[in-house]
């Protein structure tokens, strides 16, 4: 058997993206909040690609397709 080692995650070495992530979660809560699912969803999956420590996710998405008319944002 190999021995396992260690290595630093991802935001250790990059903290610009650590701040990103929390940004992103942060940003999801408030759609949420505001009705707009999809775009919670998107953020949810930026987020998790940073976690996972690639930032491949983040092709640009048109949001505008995104946005859906609620009673709470109008």
């Amino acid at each position: 058997m190999g021995k396992y080692t260690a290595e630093p995650h991802y935001f250790l070495t990059n903290p610009q993206c650590h701040h990103r992530y929390y940004e992103l979660l942060k940003e999801a809560k408030t759609w949420n909040g505001a009705g707009q699912y999809w775009l919670a969803k998107e953020c949810e999956r930026r987020a998790q690609c940073l976690m996972n420590g690639s930032d491949d996710g983040f092709i640009p998405v048109r949001s505008e397709q995104l946005l859906q008319k609620t009673k709470k944002l109008m």
